[in-house]
């Protein structure tokens, strides 16, 4: 840690516009070495302003190279840092609020492995746009975090809990296995067999048809493309008015079945906490259409 980017570099550099609040911008070239970017710097932002952090984009980081271990693990809000070039294992890990980004180098690497193993292992909150493939474990157990990938390894979106992940292309195996929350919208190359060789009891594949859904994933998309011009979320984008030609939502049947549950609730009662324990008793295997059940997403 003594020798480490953020102590020698990046922190130094952001400290007095952390600690007034400003705005700061830095460029920087790191290699694999160099592990745990960005960490230092955003625990001094969690320690001057607490779980609210700072406003988005405030403490702004360019890097490139080939990033070392956990890039922009625990980044709470505030603290962006904008890779171009690849990355080893655990970005993002238990990504708190901030925003990643890794942006391919050049076209031909977006079709490539661009980000290692167990990225954003236990996010809680925050964005992420990875302008390329993501190894294995990918998203597991994310409880909140928003994240674009383009083409992820096996044993993805394990024991998920919450958040919205998607992916511009191909899984591997084993997805979503013990996925209890969140939702993913997963753009493979082939729609059905996606869904054939994917199936869990556990888990609901459908069509994306409501106009809630599909503001996300645009907006999602928008701002993928915003920061990487990533070429597979602009085509998206100019075909977007059929987009559920290409998409699948993946949802967990138990955690949908109790979100619905508890929007009825509280259509009747005032206090979330007591409508929430309400639908947990709720013992209903599924919401008449008539009640006009929410949409989950």
């Amino acid at each position: 840690m003594d020798i480490g980017f953020d102590l020698n570099y990046l922190y130094p550099d952001a400290k007095h516009s952390i600690e007034s609040g400003h705005s700061f911008t830095g460029s920087y070239v790191i290699n694999n070495e160099q592990r745990d970017v960005g960490v230092i710097t955003g625990s001094s932002i969690t320690r001057h302003y607490g779980e609210e952090g700072l406003p988005e984009d405030t403490i702004f980081v360019y890097t490139e190279g080939h990033a070392g271990q956990s890039l922009a693990a625990y980044a709470p809000k505030g603290l962006t840092i904008h890779h171009t070039g690849d990355a080893n294992d655990y970005v993002g890990k238990g990504l708190s609020g901030g925003t990643v980004i890794v942006k391919a180098p050049n076209v031909k690497r977006e079709n490539e492995i661009i980000v290692g193993n167990v990225n954003f292992y236990g996010a809680s909150k925050g964005k992420a746009y990875i302008n390329g493939k993501a190894e294995e474990r990918f998203c597991i157990r994310n409880s909140g975090a928003d994240v674009v990938v383009e083409g992820i390894g096996d044993h993805e979106l394990e024991y998920m809990t919450g958040g919205h992940v998607i992916i511009l292309r191909d899984v591997g195996k084993n997805f979503g296995q013990g996925m209890s929350g969140g939702v993913s919208y997963i753009f493979p190359s082939d729609v059905e067999r996606f869904k054939k060789v994917n199936v869990l009891e556990t888990l609901e594949f459908s069509d994306v048809c409501h106009e809630e859904e599909k503001t996300l994933i645009r907006e999602m998309l928008e701002a993928h493309y915003k920061y990487t011009h990533s070429t597979k979320a602009q085509k998206l984008l100019d075909q977007f008015e059929s987009v559920e030609q290409f998409v699948v939502k993946v949802i967990p049947k138990d955690y949908k079945l109790m979100m619905q549950k508890i929007d009825l609730q509280k259509r009747k009662i005032e206090r979330e906490d007591e409508a929430t324990l309400a639908a947990f008793y709720d013992d209903r295997k599924n919401i008449e259409k008539e009640l006009q059940p929410a949409v989950i997403y």
